[in-house]
């Protein structure tokens, strides 16, 4: 793995574990990244225990999905209010969210039919690129 996609996805864990839930306890910690370790607010290093939500948000906008719901989300499971209440029972300090570069960025998007999907070329790919980005970061932002 090259330098620059390690801190891409160290950065994109880091994005996911801020976004989460706070503990049932108390407000969330303020977790940062100094080194190659977590940190709190402090500077004190953070042992993250919890689970990964396994909702396909890493490839699910830009791999050809297909089936009633192709152009209704952009995930593979389920990433809903009761899902989400489903798993604050867990009571985990952490939960592991996987994002896809390519969605968070607008980069190559796709033109999904019930049949296929096809990438968009230019000069409609900057607007549909912006309008994924949107759309995913919408979405990333409401789970």
């Amino acid at each position: 793995m090259s330098r620059r996609a390690g801190r891409l996805a160290l950065a994109l864990v880091a994005a996911a574990i801020v976004c989460a839930a706070p503990p049932a306890f108390g407000a969330a910690p303020q977790v940062r990244i100094a080194g190659n370790r977590f940190v709190d607010e402090t500077g004190q290093p953070m042992r993250l225990l919890g689970f990964n939500a396994g909702v396909g948000l890493e490839y699910a906008c830009v791999s050809p999905v297909f089936g009633p719901t192709y152009e209704a989300t952009l995930s593979d499971g389920p990433i809903d209010a009761p899902a989400v209440a489903a798993m604050a029972t867990w009571r985990a300090g952490a939960v592991r969210v996987t994002l896809n570069e390519d969605c968070w960025l607008g980069l190559n998007p796709l033109k999904r039919t019930a049949r296929r999907a096809t990438p968009v070329r230019p000069p409609a790919r900057a607007a549909a690129g912006r309008a994924l980005r949107r759309r995913y970061r919408a979405i990333v932002r409401a789970y």
